[in-house]
């Protein structure tokens, strides 16, 4: 009988935990996420320019379907959602794990995937003073929408700013050695710009500073 009033005792309290726990539970807002539903809410938010929200409905598709094409889908465009909002490391870590994940996609996620990444990876340079040498990761993410036949203007025109950047970036070296006077160094880098770079817009003032320093 003692046993009985024991096991009745222990089952009260364990009622009166859960009974107190799901009071607890019904003072907060609960709610049951459909991935449909929020890979849905999430392109609304995302179309509108409300990225940072969108990412959290991407996110719950994530958490909640983490295979087959809509969460290929979600993962494509959480990427992007970083990539607009100018976070390019956040971006290039979601992209990078999609195209890493997913290896049997369709062609048209995984060119938006090749596409955000060579966007991230250019835009993300904006500071040529720095170190730039990740940014010919753009031109290989370029190179895979060309071979695929997807984006190529696009794909051409990240290249060309590439192409760019890294040519001010020499340009930028030579200036440095010609203020500290150090014209044979200043000869190597200019002549190694021709010879890259043959089609820059400055081109010809180059071979007029070479000239000169003859």
């Amino acid at each position: 009988m003692r046993r009985i009033i024991v096991v009745l005792a222990a089952v009260s309290l364990v009622s009166c935990a859960s009974l107190s726990r799901f009071k607890f539970w019904g003072k907060e807002k609960v709610r049951v996420v459909i991935p449909e539903e929020s890979f849905k809410k999430g392109m609304e938010l995302y179309e509108k320019g409300k990225y940072k929200d969108a990412i959290k409905y991407f996110k719950e598709v994530l958490y909640t379907k983490g295979y087959g094409p809509l969460a290929e889908s979600a993962a494509v465009f959480l990427g992007w959602s970083y990539l607009k909002m100018h976070a390019y490391d956040e971006a290039i870590g979601e992209l990078e794990n999609f195209l890493n994940t997913y290896r049997r996609t369709s062609d048209s996620l995984r060119a938006l995937a090749h596409l955000g990444l060579a966007k991230a990876y250019n835009e993300k340079y904006t500071n040529l003073e720095l170190d730039i040498s990740d940014i010919d990761k753009a031109v290989y993410h370029a190179q895979m929408l060309k071979r695929m036949g997807i984006f190529t203007k696009e794909a051409d025109k990240i290249i060309k700013e590439v192409r760019y950047k890294k040519a001010t970036k020499m340009l930028m070296a030579a200036d440095v050695y010609s203020k500290l006077k150090v014209y044979k160094s200043v000869k190597v880098y200019l002549k190694t710009f021709l010879k890259l770079y043959p089609d820059d817009p400055r081109a010809d003032s180059v071979k007029k500073v070479l000239e000169s320093l003859k």
